[in-house]
């Protein structure tokens, strides 16, 4: 495996904190985007914690040997703090933004038959 010293170990689970916080925000835009059930928001708050627990744990066996220490729990917390504090809302503006445009993608053809439908009725065909 690597052999990391204390502060490499502490600036790398700072950053997948950072990771962590940028992940969120994506989840975060996807709900405002496409309006979902509390079921799959349930769903979706399994697969996140999942998703984010694995790359907790792998990255503890890669890169400390699987040795927790409080400063790495430390680190995560700080990593998603100041990812909070800083550029949350820029990161989830663009995400807002790229997904709205996928949802306009996604939607068109459904927006092409209610309109051709509306035509057609005003034309009377």
């Amino acid at each position: 495996m690597y052999n990391f010293s204390q502060a490499q170990i502490f600036i790398l689970f700072l950053i997948l904190g950072i990771c962590i916080g940028v992940f969120f925000d994506f989840f975060r835009a996807l709900r405002k985007n496409f309006k979902t059930t509390d079921f799959v928001t349930f769903i979706e708050d399994i697969i996140f914690m999942a998703i984010v627990g694995i790359a907790v744990v792998n990255s503890l066996i890669v890169l400390n040997n699987g040795n927790l220490r409080f400063f790495i729990i430390l680190a995560l917390i700080f990593g998603i703090t100041f990812y909070f504090l800083t550029i949350s809302k820029l990161v989830f503006k663009i995400f807002r933004i790229f997904l709205g445009f996928i949802k306009k993608i996604i939607f068109f053809p459904n927006f092409l038959i209610k309109n051709n439908k509306k035509i057609n009725k005003k034309e009377g065909f």
